[in-house]
């Protein structure tokens, strides 16, 4: 197991109050223009985790469904996945690593397509702690 995933990591909110966690969770859910195809999905993930300065381990899944593909990256730190449902996209980014969520949702939603937040996203969640923005 990576050192960044051992103890537990503080982090100053957005209200000044230091937040412990475990784990981080970033979900983005929203309206697309369309699917992106393996290849782009693919790049679009890897400059996502290097920006996260992040690992992945193991090969990269992108999968068509009936309802649209889904894609899955597992990292050292945890893992990205994301499901296209018609035109909408669910993004899960976990990791027990600290990352800038403002900056990478900006990323998301301009890398993948994304025009419209939709559904209170996007949602950050400390576990042991619950969601705080």
């Amino acid at each position: 197991m990576s050192d960044v995933c051992l103890g537990i990591e503080a982090r100053a909110s957005g209200n000044g109050r230091v937040k412990e966690h475990l784990l981080m969770d970033l979900i983005i859910r929203g309206n697309v223009l369309g699917h992106m195809v393996r290849d782009e999905t693919e790049e679009a993930v890897k400059e996502l985790i290097e920006m996260m300065e992040m690992q992945p381990i193991e090969d990269f899944i992108y999968y068509n469904t009936h309802m649209g593909p889904s894609f899955y990256q597992m990292l050292l730190e945890s893992h990205v996945c994301g499901d296209y449902l018609h035109n909408e996209l669910w993004m899960h980014i976990s990791s027990c690593k600290d990352f800038d969520d403002e900056k990478v949702t900006e990323f998301v939603r301009s890398n993948f397509g994304m025009y419209e937040f939709i559904h209170g996203t996007p949602m950050v969640l400390f576990r042991g702690v619950g969601v705080v923005k």
